[in-house]
C-alpha cells in the first residue's frame, strides 16, 4: 500500500549554469509497503489460537461480495478456498511481505514461551479449521460484477427469503401515511403496520413479473427515515386540516424520495399503472399530490396515489402517550 514517509531522503542531481551538483533532499515521499488487511490480521489470530490449544472460531464477513471483481480480489487465496473438514485442500506460497506479518504477528500472540516458531514457517500457506469466511451478496443486483462459475462452486449457500423476518425485530414496525376516510371524508396521519403495507407493494411487484431481488425487504427504510415520513405526513395533515402551517420545504419525505422514486423509476418505469393510480403521471406530480394532499382541487390520501388492497393499510396501535 502507499504509505506516506515525512524523512524520507533522496540523491538528486541538479544542473546549474556552474557545472552540475549533487546533493540530498529530504522531505515527504510515497513509499510503499505491506499492510496487513482484515484477512491477513484475522490468519494472524486463527493460527495463534491453534498453537496455543484454545477452541476460539474466527469469521471473516465479506459485505456485498460481487461489488468488486471478487475472484482478482482475493487472488492467490482463491486457491484455498476447496477445503475438507475446514482446512484448505491445497496449499499456496504467500508473498514474502505476508509471510513475515504471518510470522511476526503469531509470535506476539503466543502464549507458552517454550513455543518458538521457525521464521519460514509461514512460506507455505493454508486456511485453518476454525476460520470462517462469511459472504453477503444479491446476485441479481444491477451494475455489480457476475461471479465466475469456478469462484462460485468453492462456496456453500443458503438462500434468505424477504419474508423470512420476526416482524418483532424491527426497531420501526410501522410507517406514518396520510389515509383518507370514504364516508366521513376525514384526512388523518394513520399509524400503519409496514409488514403488510410492504407485502402488497411486493405482491404488486411479482404479479408484474419481476424478480423477487426487487421487492421491498424488511428493512428498505432506516429508523430515521421512518421518523421523517412521520413528521412529513402529520405536517402535511394539520395543515391540510387547517390546523397547522409548515414550511414543508426544509421537510424530507423518504416515503416519495426514496420509495415510490424507486417504484416509479426503476421497478415500474415501463409500467407505473401496475401500482400507482391512473391520474398519476410521474414523480413530480406525486411528491406535488402528497405535499397538498389533493388532486385536481379534491382531498386524497395515499390510497388515491397506489393501486392497493385495504389491507395493505392496517393501523397499528398508537404508541404516543397522552397528557391529561
Amino acid at each position: 500500500m502507499p504509505v506516506l514517509k515525512e524523512d524520507a531522503a533522496e540523491a538528486v542531481d541538479i544542473q546549474c549554469p556552474s557545472g552540475p551538483m549533487t546533493g540530498n533532499v529530504t522531505g515527504e515521499r510515497i513509499t510503499y509497503r505491506f499492510l496487513p488487511g482484515p484477512l491477513s490480521e484475522i490468519l494472524a489470530e486463527c493460527f495463534a489460537a491453534k498453537l496455543n490449544g484454545t477452541e476460539t472460531k474466527f469469521v471473516l464477513i465479506v459485505e456485498e461480495l460481487n461489488r468488486a471483481n471478487a475472484a482478482s480480489v482475493f487472488g492467490d487465496m482463491f486457491q484455498l478456498l476447496d477445503r475438507e473438514k475446514g482446512v484448505s485442500i491445497y496449499e499456496i506460497t504467500p508473498r514474502a511481505d505476508l509471510a513475515q506479518y504471518l510470522y511476526e504477528a503469531v509470535s506476539m500472540r503466543l502464549e507458552d514461551g517454550t513455543i518458538h516458531l521457525d521464521e519460514g514457517v509461514f512460506s507455505k500457506l493454508r486456511l485453518p479449521d476454525n476460520f470462517y469466511l462469511w459472504a453477503t451478496m444479491n446476485g441479481a443486483d444491477q451494475g455489480v460484477f457476475p461471479l465466475d462459475s469456478a469462484f462460485k462452486r468453492r462456496w456453500s449457500y443458503i438462500y434468505r427469503d424477504i419474508y423470512e423476518v420476526d416482524p418483532a425485530s424491527a426497531l420501526r414496525p410501522w410507517i406514518y401515511l396520510p389515509l383518507l376516510d370514504n364516508l366521513s371524508g376525514q384526512l388523518s396521519a394513520a399509524q400503519v403496520s409496514w409488514d403488510p403495507f410492504r407485502n402488497a407493494i411486493n405482491e404488486k411487484i411479482l404479479a408484474a413479473g419481476f424478480a423477487e431481488d426487487r421487492c421491498l425487504g424488511y428493512w428498505f427504510f432506516s429508523e430515521e427515515e421512518l421518523c421523517a415520513i412521520e413528521t412529513y405526513t402529520k405536517a402535511t395533515v394539520d395543515r391540510k386540516n387547517g390546523v397547522g402551517q409548515f414550511d414543508l420545504s426544509a421537510l424530507s419525505n423518504p416515503l416519495v424520495d426514496k420509495l415510490f422514486s424507486y417504484l416509479i423509476q426503476d421497478v415500474f418505469r415501463n409500467v407505473p399503472t401496475s401500482v400507482f393510480s391512473n391520474r398519476i403521471n410521474g414523480l413530480s406530480q406525486i411528491r406535488r399530490a402528497l405535499k397538498r394532499l389533493e388532486i385536481g382541487g379534491n382531498t386524497i390520501g395515499i390510497q388515491s396515489i397506489l393501486q392497493l388492497p385495504m389491507i395493505a393499510y392496517v393501523t397499528a396501535p398508537s404508541t404516543e402517550t397522552v397528557e391529561v
